[in-house]
């Protein structure tokens, strides 16, 4: 039988698939709010920091798309 992946090692393995094609050092999925919810290759690299700066621009980005 089958072993169904959990959502997280689901979306590890496209997290991975991504740095790997894009060739990218790691990525991070986190909330709007920042938190991380998955990541990968980023071991050296402070994964709130990230989130955070992330969502800062997800925030600027939809202020800007609702000025135009």
């Amino acid at each position: 039988m089958a072993r169904r992946l959990s959502r997280q090692s689901k979306i590890e393995r496209i997290l991975r698939d991504i740095t790997k094609k894009g060739n990218f050092g790691g990525a991070v999925v986190a909330t709007g709010d920042g938190l991380p919810i998955a990541m990968v290759g980023v071991s050296k690299v402070d994964t709130k920091l990230i989130g955070a700066v992330a969502a800062s621009i997800k925030d600027l980005a939809t202020r800007a798309h609702q000025e135009l």
